[in-house]
């Protein structure tokens, strides 16, 4: 499908709808275990354990929560996956063309908020593998910034650096670092 002379204020290459498709179930199936095996989700899953009381409670809302995340994604994905249009030009059919940018900014600014969450999350845990070390262990008791250890801000920089490589090269190498 060719677009002649198209408004820059409707149209971009990543609004248009895609020439190849190369996600595949394994694709998708990894995106899917991303949101549900992620860092938050083992702190989700570690409170529910205190608090559902039974082993059986706890498999029963992890079990839950998993399937419903798998059906609120193929829903939503369902009529980009039929058309190979995304889902800012789906939501121009709901919202409007100038109403769709509204949807769009709320969810960039959710974006933002899970990048700095999960880039925190991430560096935590290799700060927990890190001072394992006598001498990370010292750095990190005695070096000090903005209220944070040293190593704390050392590895934060380096996951959120790493994160920003791999989402600046497209969506296309996300797929590839999942699968």
């Amino acid at each position: 499908m060719e677009i002649r002379d198209p408004s820059s204020g409707l149209y971009n290459e990543d609004l248009a709808p895609a020439r190849q498709r190369n996600w595949g179930a394994f694709s998708i199936f990894n995106v899917w275990t991303s949101d549900v095996h992620s860092l938050w989700g083992y702190y989700l899953a570690a409170s529910l354990f205190l608090l559902c009381g039974s082993f059986i409670n706890f498999l029963l809302a992890i079990g839950l929560s998993s399937l419903v995340i798998f059906a609120l994604m193929n829903l939503i994905g369902f009529a980009g996956e039929k058309t190979g249009v995304p889902y800012p030009v789906l939501a121009r059919a709901s919202f409007g063309v100038w109403g769709a940018n509204l949807a769009a900014l709320v969810r960039a600014v959710v974006a933002c908020f899970w990048y700095g969450a999960q880039t925190a999350a991430a560096s935590g845990a290799v700060v927990a593998l890190l001072i394992r070390s006598d001498s990370m262990m010292a750095f990190h008791k005695g070096t000090h910034f903005l209220g944070h250890s040293g190593l704390e801000v050392i590895c934060y920089a380096i996951i959120w650096a790493l994160q920003l490589l791999i989402i600046q090269k497209g969506m296309e190498t996300v797929r590839k670092f999942q699968d």
